[in-house]
């Protein structure tokens, strides 16, 4: 009897299993079998797609248009790999790594397939590298397999990042890029497919400057973005969804709720080829090492704005949508409300102050002839006019970027002031952006002197368009706030000057300054308060030397137990506007906000008011 070794056996064993799971399909059914989901996202193929174990990371799922091939990236520490799998008569493909794109690029991000699942779309670049650059690339389905990558040139790629790509049905790519003219941002772009080339990429004019990472749908009638740290978010990153509208512009983008988002991190949306379903990826952290990253699905029915809507345009921020047609937003000055006396009242509470929890308003100022009151709400911009027929419905400035702090009317109300940084890590500067013809501008930085430092730099303007505002300074090794004004000279505002003040250890911060330079109020911190609890506003008269008078602090009438910051003074003089709220207003899940308004009489002398 001939006997093999057992070496020989084991081997013959497992081919034998090898081949008998060669012959049984991965899965078989649309969408690899899966059950549809309902409105709430689940995880896509579970055990066949997604490895739901810790440090496991799969992301970037999508769909050709015949819904036959399927590609996603898995990640490790070694880098990310996009893997294939094609429904064929047997059923679907075990999916397979895509050889020539490891061999030549370990690092790779945001795949999406063309329609007609013969070439295949990445970015590459290791985030862990930010010196490194993005690039765009393409692999194409020969007979032989998949080609070497080849990278994209212009106009698809730029000298810039390209951090990601998404195809529509008439392969015109949506990119994801940090091109000429975004200061350093990552902004959407779409490059025209015609005539069977790319043209020049544009970028495309969004409600948000946030706006990066877009899954388009097929026809392109919507497309679903990822925005890092808007206000009314539910996490780190969230997905959003604009619409386009009948006129061919886009909707004003809505948060696509808690159903989809969470407090992790959404990213990578990309639509079904019937766009019944948006696919995304959701993780805990950006190190495939340390994190996990798992792929969900959704249905969208009841995600998607109407774009027939006449109020899709609007964003429902508390106060309501609003017909302006049906009659005046409100009527009288300072939208005739009640004026209030020494203790401070909410500002037009149902009309301007939504005053249930985690709503935020804050920041109002009007122009010299109060006729037009701008406002900030979760870091938007908001103006409201009073016309012959009363005040407007207030009106979203989509030019004014989201996130933005202490918004400030020019007295003339031709440009609207703000401080912002496109990176949050960075320094604020001051911006504006000017009323023209067409409605406002593209904001344009202010730059020296009004670099300002810290979390957010609040200023004002007086009635001479002189600003004051915030800067941290160096006095013996220790950084100590204090307060500056430029005055306007030539149209521009060449240098900061210091106001000495006798603040001791207050800590200053955003002065308003009365119309006539007569008065400020501004807010200082609490050494060892509570957290809640660590603002006060204080008020300084200048006197007729020019000097400034000690601060005083403004009583309990004004200061609570809570937060008051942001003072702004009316254009009489006879009201100051301020903002009262229970954190520093940097998460609307948490805290609220509502603007305050009250009768100065009694806290001025009467030659100051």
């Amino acid at each position: 009897m001939e006997y093999f070794p057992l070496s020989v056996v084991g081997g013959f064993i497992v081919l034998l299993i090898c081949s008998v799971a060669s012959a049984k399909p991965f899965a078989k059914g649309p969408y690899l079998g899966q059950t549809p989901p309902g409105s709430t996202a689940r995880i896509f193929a579970p055990g066949l797609i997604c490895n739901t174990r810790q440090r496991q990371w799969e992301s970037y799922g999508h769909f050709s248009a015949q819904g036959d091939t399927f590609c996603y990236i898995r990640y490790s520490a070694r880098g990310g790999d996009i893997f294939i799998s094609e429904n064929t008569s047997q059923g679907w493909t075990r999916p397979k790594r895509i050889d020539t794109i490891k061999e030549s690029h370990p690092w790779v991000w945001s795949a999406c397939l063309s329609p007609d699942a013969k070439s295949l779309f990445y970015t590459l670049g290791d985030w862990h590298a930010h010196n490194k650059p993005y690039d765009l690339y393409r692999c194409v389905r020969t007979s032989q397999g998949w080609s070497r990558p080849q990278r994209l040139e212009a106009p698809l790629s730029s000298a810039n990042k390209e951090k990601g790509c998404s195809i529509a049905a008439n392969n015109s790519l949506y990119l994801d890029s940090e091109r000429k003219g975004t200061d350093g941002r990552s902004t959407i772009w779409i490059a025209p497919y015609v005539d069977n080339a790319w043209a020049q990429a544009e970028q495309l004019s969004l409600d948000s400057q946030q706006a990066n990472d877009a899954g388009i749908a097929p026809d392109e009638s919507f497309m679903v973005f990822t925005a890092k740290n808007l206000w009314g978010g539910y996490g780190h990153r969230d997905l959003y969804v604009t619409v386009r509208l009948p006129d061919g512009d886009w909707s004003t983008p809505r948060n696509l709720g808690p159903k989809i988002n969470s407090d992790y991190n959404e990213y990578a949306p990309r639509i079904s080829p019937d766009q019944k379903y948006l696919f995304f990826s959701r993780c805990n952290g950006w190190d495939p090492r340390k994190n996990d990253s798992d792929i969900y699905w959704v249905k969208l029915t009841e995600h998607l704005p109407d774009p027939n809507d006449p109020k899709v345009n609007q964003t429902d921020f508390g106060f309501g949508m609003m017909d302006s047609s049906a009659g005046p937003f409100a009527k009288g000055p300072y939208l005739g409300q009640t004026p209030p006396g020494s203790t401070p009242q909410v500002f037009a509470p149902g009309l301007i102050c939504d005053t249930r929890p985690h709503q935020g308003e804050g920041h109002v100022s009007f122009s010299a002839d109060g006729n037009t009151l701008c406002f900030g709400r979760f870091g938007y911009v908001f103006i409201t006019e009073n016309t012959n027929r009363g005040w407007t419905v207030p009106k979203r400035i989509k030019s004014v970027p989201s996130t933005v702090w202490s918004p400030c009317l020019s007295p003339d109300a031709r440009s609207i002031y703000f401080t912002y940084s496109y990176d949050p890590s960075k320094r604020y500067s001051l911006h504006r952006c000017i009323r023209t013809s067409r409605g406002w501008s593209p904001p344009e930085k202010l730059g020296p002197p009004f670099l300002v430092s810290g979390v957010f730099g609040g200023f004002s303007v007086a009635g001479n368009h002189s600003i004051y505002f915030t800067s941290d300074a160096d006095h013996d090794g220790r950084l100590q706030r204090n307060f500056q004004y430029a005055p306007l000279v030539g149209g521009t505002w060449p240098r900061g000057i210091k106001i000495p003040l006798e603040q001791g250890k207050l800590w200053c911060c955003h002065p308003g300054v009365a119309p006539d330079e007569s008065f400020m109020v501004f807010y200082s911190i609490k050494p060892g308060a509570q957290p809640g609890t660590e603002t006060d506003l204080y008020l300084c008269l200048r006197r007729p030397d020019g000097s400034w008078s000690k601060p005083r602090k403004m009583g309990p009438k004004i200061n609570t137990g809570y937060y008051e910051i942001g003072a702004r003074i009316s254009p009489d003089k006879k009201y100051m506007f301020f903002m009262r709220s229970n954190g520093w207003w940097d998460n609307a899940n948490r805290d609220t906000s509502d603007i305050y308004w009250v009768a100065l009489e009694e806290y001025l002398p009467e030659s100051y008011r």
